[in-house]
């Protein structure tokens, strides 16, 4: 009897919480429906007494509701004694703000959605993790990592335990922590939580559904980033077929898994299947985001990194300059992917043999990275690895082996403590033969010729870069022929040469 008692009186205290708390939702939905349709939506509209005789722009319309909020929820305000209205408001104008790719401006108010539910539900409610996850995802964007870490993984870590590790949510929370982990050069941490969550995905939630295609994308980009460019092809065209077919080309997740594939192609060398479709994607963001778009920016400096491997250096100068101009001032001048454009810009000037003027570039970008990501971080190795480039054609042959060994022993270690397994192991064999090439500029012949030969064959097999490395291999051995006559170096000159001859025909 006791037991019965308890077990009716449990089921009516918790019949009447979830009540209760099915009304607290109807009631903030209301108060967010209000806000939004009386103040956001009027600022949307033409007024001639506020001088809009036109539309607003989206922007307009977020940083008025911004500024309306604000003062809503200050003392005495509409909502000051309403932090979960509040919070609910900001977190829809911060997550509007982060797909617009305007992060810093989304940032305060997903933390402060964040603050707001913590302190009124506590760490672990459900609403608390969304906006948990939210601003770790602002963090991730503006390369803040460390910021990012805590809240992806304390999201993931709360929401198995409460929600259970096959809940939707948690799966995309999973998900994040392997992007952070696989944006840190941590490819052996990312993927195995990838294809455990792949698979869940396709189980819980079905093989089309946004989540598991978010994760089958993801995990098709680490097997890009770590040289699997067939894996990540299959996976790639799978979901671009689906996103496309579900929601259309001009979706922004079509969009992007588009953008992916073509990646894919250049890299296996199918250039002339990759170009259309990269020009395509690139017409289209510029259509759906705008021009100055981190994503618009990312199909430009694609399409310029396939105009270099065509040949074609003006037009990918043209793009990465317009790439770099633009990241600077929407990134800053120190955000990796503005690093990036300052690598693509001067290592297309060294092939233009304009040596000093990517000197320079490459010398300023290094110095910035140095400071705001540290000596030994990839995007910094990367810059410097330029930088001595331009400096073998500038005739100081001396002055860049110094600084490609130290490249080079940054790189080994890096390796060594197994924080790279894609992108730093081939930016290693990268350094190897430039300093290789260096040896060579020195006459050191036997020094460059054990580097050369073992590195330049590890380089990716249809980029312009090794058709230029095969090149330099085979005039090394003409030239050390010439001061050594050996018939074995004559061999391998032309053997060599045909190398070349054979890459530049694909």
């Amino acid at each position: 009897l006791v037991a019965g008692v308890i077990g009716t009186t449990w089921g009516l205290l918790r019949a009447r919480a979830e009540a209760a708390e099915a009304r607290r939702q109807t009631a903030i939905a209301e108060a967010v429906n209000d806000f939004l349709n009386v103040d956001v939506l009027a600022a949307a509209a033409p007024s001639a007494q506020r001088g809009k005789g036109r539309d607003a722009t989206m922007r307009e319309v977020l940083a008025a509701a911004s500024e309306r909020l604000d003062a809503d929820s200050r003392s005495g305000g509409r909502f000051a004694a309403e932090p979960l209205i509040e919070a609910a408001i900001r977190f829809a104008i911060g997550s509007t703000y982060h797909a617009l790719g305007e992060d810093p401006v989304a940032e305060p108010h997903l933390r402060r959605a964040y603050e707001l539910r913590r302190e009124a539900l506590g760490e672990d409610h459900m609403l608390t993790l969304r906006a948990m996850n939210a601003l770790g995802l602002t963090y991730l964007q503006m390369n803040a990592l460390d910021r990012a870490r805590p809240l992806f993984e304390g999201a993931a870590e709360r929401g198995r335990r409460t929600l259970g590790a096959e809940h939707p949510d948690v799966l995309a929370y999973q998900m994040n922590v392997a992007n952070l982990y696989r944006r840190e050069g941590r490819y052996k941490d990312a993927e195995p939580i990838y294809v455990q969550n792949l698979e869940a995905s396709r189980r819980v939630l079905g093989p089309e559904q946004g989540g598991t295609l978010d994760n089958a994308i993801n995990l098709a980009n680490l097997y890009q980033e770590t040289g699997r460019y067939a894996e990540a092809e299959k996976l790639h065209r799978e979901a671009y077929e689906t996103t496309e077919r579900l929601h259309g080309e001009k979706d922004p997740l079509t969009l992007g898994v588009a953008n992916n594939l073509a990646n894919d192609l250049s890299l296996l060398g199918r250039l002339e299947e990759a170009e259309p479709l990269t020009r395509r994607v690139l017409d289209s963001k510029v259509e759906v985001y705008g021009p100055d778009h981190p994503s618009t920016l990312n199909s430009m400096s694609n399409l310029g990194q396939l105009y270099d491997q065509l040949g074609r250096d003006k037009e990918a100068e043209s793009l990465y300059r317009q790439a770099l101009a633009a990241r600077s001032r929407v990134l800053g001048p120190a955000h990796p992917r503005t690093l990036q454009s300052d690598h693509l810009l001067a290592a297309n000037l060294v092939a233009q043999e304009r040596h000093a003027e990517a000197e320079r570039i490459a010398s300023a970008a290094a110095e910035r990275a140095a400071q705001a990501l540290g000596e030994h971080d990839l995007n910094t190795l990367q810059l410097e690895d330029t930088r001595a480039l331009a400096l073998l054609g500038l005739g100081r042959a001396a002055e860049a082996e110094r600084r490609l060994r130290r490249i080079v022993s940054a790189l080994s270690d890096r390796l060594a403590k197994g924080e790279d397994a894609g992108e730093g192991d081939g930016q290693l064999d990268e350094a190897r033969v430039h300093l290789g090439m260096a040896l060579a500029k020195q006459r050191r012949w036997i020094e460059a010729e054990s580097l050369l030969v073992s590195a330049v064959p590890k380089l990716p097999q249809f980029e312009g870069r090794t058709r230029q490395a095969n090149r330099f291999v085979a005039e090394f051995f003409e030239a050390w022929h010439r001061a050594e006559p050996a018939a074995a170096r004559a061999k391998q000159a032309a053997e060599w040469r045909q190398r070349a001859s054979s890459a530049a025909t694909r």
